[in-house]
This record gives structure tokens, C-alpha cells and sequence, in this order.
């Protein structure tokens, strides 16, 4: 379900896109070189990164969001190879 709507088998249905988009975090996830973006910047390690980054966030952060229907519209370019 999605804010209350069943998912339904077509595309451009907001379940399509949330199961579109956590498809393509979780292949982004899964690659080598995501490793810096997965988790908030360490400030110890770049302490100015939060001058240099207005809204940071983290490809976890992200994914929470999208599982919480944190954003009210979510919208998966088809052309993606997984999408």
C-alpha cells in the first residue's frame, strides 16, 4: 500500500514509482563506488562539507524516506535500465 492506495500491476501508479525507486536505491546501494553516499557525512572526517552542501542527504536517508512516503510524489524516468 501507498498512502492508503492499493499498488496495482500497471505503470504510473504511485506504488509503481515507490517500487521503482527503491529498486533503483537498492541497485545504487549495492554498488562498489556508493559507499561514500550510503551513510551522513562524518564532520570529523570533512568538517566544511555542511558549508559546501546546503541539504545534505545520504543514500540511506533517502531510502527511509521513500519507505515512510516521506515525498508526496516520486517519479522513476522509465529510460533507467532498472526501471
Amino acid at each position: 500500500m501507498f498512502n492508503g492506495v492499493r499498488c496495482r500491476s500497471w505503470h504510473n501508479t504511485p506504488c509503481t514509482d515507490k517500487r521503482l525507486a527503491l529498486r533503483a536505491l537498492a541497485r545504487a546501494i549495492s554498488m562498489r563506488d556508493a559507499a561514500p553516499f550510503l551513510d551522513p557525512v562524518d564532520l570529523e572526517v570533512a568538517p566544511a562539507y555542511y558549508f559546501a552542501v546546503a541539504y545534505p542527504i545520504c543514500l540511506t536517508q533517502i531510502r527511509e524516506r521513500v519507505n515512510s512516503d516521506f515525498y508526496r510524489r516520486i517519479e522513476v524516468p522509465r529510460h533507467l535500465p532498472f526501471a
